[in-house]
């Protein structure tokens, strides 16, 4: 494999905060052992070797949890420095990390610079809608503290982006939060759609977005992406921007948006891998790192079959005048229709609508993107 992606759970799904809509806490819940811990020496130096032993020529290390800063600063210090002694023959090496923010100071901060981590930091608005859903275990607020770890990586000049979680409460304030990341600065946006829980994919809870929810919050944040780049000031928004490119004819970027799962390597803190931090459950383990190595459990039965479990189309997705964009959505947001059987994006009609109404829009954005309009 020429590519490596590996995203690690260095304290499992443990946590400084109690968010409302947490997704792994669901998935690791779905399992035998819900936490492992801190993920020990061992296995660190394990799924390293192992990497640079795959022969890949770009190998990627995420880093997320859980809240990963809970593994320490040491950690990332001896895994960097592992990172060096085993990569013998120069491979491309890339770093990030998924953090609540909540627990970083200035030590941090100054190593992710110093080793070039791009920071993902969750966000979700201002602080009277942000302190609504993330809270920490205490149940105390916890915008402000984030916001001056915002600042320092700001100081440091560390890349980061925002996470925020499209739940129904952000949904009927989004006009508030687009505002709030503008005059904030922020530059790089991903809305991430709330998930069901699992054991619930036929009914949305109570933090997830309805179908014509997420279809207004769609178009809104659509029509401000575009105003934004036709003004020159250009904000990305992960989704538009996979959109854009794939406008173009390049593959998306985002592994969701591609019709079918691949197989990137999600390695909890005991060494256990699986296919995707969506699907890190027992059913769906791989192998452990310290046993086997990437190639062998990526041509092994469980992620042959896992892969093969999101390529089948449904006839009303075949038949979509939208697929090429669309291409049938991720495999964690789908149902079964209860007629045909067959497993459908639970939000297809709100893409539908969103695609009959923006798709010239996005043809347009990537036209001028191409001719170098992008600033």
């Amino acid at each position: 494999m020429q590519t490596l992606s590996i995203l690690i759970k260095p304290a499992s799904s443990s946590c400084n905060l109690d968010c409302n809509y947490c997704f792994y806490h669901n998935v690791a819940n779905h399992r035998m052992i819900s936490s492992y811990g801190i993920m020990k020496e061992d296995v660190q130096t394990a799924l390293i070797e192992k990497a640079f032993e795959s022969g890949a020529r770009l190998i990627s290390f995420a880093f997320q949890g859980g809240e990963p800063t809970l593994a320490g600063l040491e950690f990332y210090h001896h895994f960097v420095e592992n990172v060096h002694v085993y990569n013998t023959k120069n491979a491309a090496v890339s770093y990030s990390i998924q953090t609540n923010g909540y627990g970083l100071d200035e030590e941090w901060v100054k190593f992710f610079k110093e080793n070039d981590f791009l920071v993902g930091v969750s966000v979700d608005g201002p602080s009277h809608i942000h302190d609504e859903q993330r809270k920490t275990n205490h149940q105390r607020p916890t915008h402000q503290r984030i916001m001056e770890t915002i600042r320092l990586l700001q100081l440091y000049g560390v890349p980061f982006n925002i996470l925020c979680v499209l739940s129904k409460y952000v949904a009927e304030h989004i006009h508030e939060v687009y505002e709030f990341f503008m005059n904030e600065g922020f530059h790089y946006i991903q809305f991430i759609p709330c998930l069901n829980q699992m054991d619930e994919t036929n009914a949305v809870d109570s933090y997830a977005l309805s179908i014509e929810q997420y279809r207004n919050t769609l178009n809104t944040l659509f029509d401000l992406y575009k105003e934004n780049f036709d003004q020159g000031h250009y904000i990305s928004d992960r989704l538009f921007d996979n959109y854009v490119r794939m406008s173009q004819g390049f593959a998306p970027e985002s592994c969701s948006m591609t019709g079918s799962c691949t197989t990137y390597f999600v390695i909890e803190a005991n060494g256990d891998v699986f296919p995707c931090d969506f699907y890190a459950l027992d059913a769906y383990k791989l192998g452990n790192i310290t046993e086997s190595g990437y190639d062998e459990m990526y041509h092994g039965r469980v992620a042959s079959v896992f892969r093969s479990e999101s390529v089948p189309l449904s006839d009303k997705c075949k038949s979509c005048k939208h697929l090429a964009l669309c291409r049938g959505g991720c495999k964690r947001y789908k149902v079964q229709n209860k007629k045909s059987n067959e497993f459908e994006l639970y939000y297809c009609d709100a893409n539908y609508d969103f695609f009959e109404r923006n798709t010239a829009a996005i043809v347009e954005i990537g036209k001028k993107v191409l001719q170098g309009y992008l600033v």
